[in-house]
């Protein structure tokens, strides 16, 4: 039900590798434990691991014995299966890093421009700039996340509809004497991925997200969100200080529909789909978009590339696209 997202997510996860080793990104290759908390979850592990085969998810394999009860110190556990490949890496650097690349390569980048609206035009596509005069383009790639499905209703595209979930985090600096990521078994209804702990660039522990509907830009914490959060932060880390536990921030998530129901996977479309010559669409991208986010970026310009230059052989346009 979600093919590329899948595809990317694993495919991104290597090319992350190369870009951190390439631009000196810090990367912290720390394998992630997704945990049973109880016997009547344990089925539920045998599927993921199941699904994590049919893709092909490298050197995944269940926890052992020694590995649960080292995991059981911290974090309520009847069963585990660890995935190798997880990693984290620091998100700013990165998008500094890159942005000096495209910089150096002589990319002109419009920084701070508000994109109000795309029109069709003759030989490709006009945008309407909150300031300064309009851009034309042969090709346009809408990746503006929260407001990719009201930049494509400019062009008369309907199909998609909003729905945004906020999610907030709490923070702690409480030790924590394991390495890798530890994450609950995913949440039914495409709730997001569960309350987990993540590291920031700094080493700080944080546990999140919860997941709630908005209509609204919003990336306030909720003031009463360390009652609200730690039960469920318990449920899991039972060794957890909840004194320790403060606010920490928050994110959304940009979640599409279509006729009515989630879209299960990232929204990716050509002017094939959309019937605008020259536009291209990547709307949904959330997690694990950030992962898959390398990907994604190839894909995307072998595609523009074939718009493009239609006659230019495969192999040139895959080279184009290396980093």
């Amino acid at each position: 039900a979600s093919a590329a997202r899948t595809r990317l997510c694993i495919a991104g996860n290597q090319a992350w590798r190369t870009l951190a080793s390439r631009f000196d990104i810090p990367l912290r290759a720390c394998g992630k434990y997704v945990v049973a908390t109880s016997s009547k979850e344990q089925p539920r592990l045998q599927a993921l691991l199941t699904h994590a085969k049919r893709n092909r998810v490298p050197g995944f394999r269940t926890a052992t014995a020694a590995e649960r009860r080292s995991l059981g110190a911290q974090v309520r556990i009847a069963a585990a299966a660890f995935f190798p490949s997880s990693a984290t890496i620091d998100t700013a650097t990165a998008v500094e890093r890159l942005d000096a690349h495209l910089s150096n390569l002589g990319v002109p980048l419009l920084r701070h421009s508000n994109v109000l609206s795309l029109a069709r035009q003759r030989g490709g596509l006009a945008l309407e700039l909150a300031a300064g005069e309009p851009v034309r383009a042969r090709v346009v790639v809408n990746c503006a996340g929260l407001g990719a499905v009201r930049l494509r209703r400019t062009l008369g595209l309907h199909a998609l509809t909003d729905h945004w979930v906020k999610g907030q985090y709490l923070v702690t600096a409480q030790p924590w004497g394991l390495g890798p990521l530890v994450y609950p078994l995913p949440p039914s209804g495409n709730q997001g991925l569960g309350i987990h702990i993540s590291f920031d660039p700094e080493g700080g522990l944080r546990f999140g997200p919860d997941a709630n509907p908005v209509e609204r830009l919003d990336f306030s914490v909720d003031s009463n969100l360390v009652d609200q959060l730690t039960p469920r932060v318990l449920n899991l880390f039972p060794k957890v200080d909840p004194s320790r536990l403060r606010l920490g921030y928050a994110g959304i998530r940009p979640q599409v529909w279509q006729a009515g129901v989630p879209h299960p996977d990232f929204w990716l479309a050509g002017p094939e789909r959309s019937g605008v010559p020259g536009y291209f669409e990547c709307a949904g991208i959330e997690s694990p978009g950030l992962t898959a986010a390398p990907a994604l970026a190839s894909e995307l310009a072998r595609a523009v590339y074939a718009e493009l230059a239609p006659s230019a052989p495969p192999s040139v346009l895959i080279w184009r696209t290396r980093w």
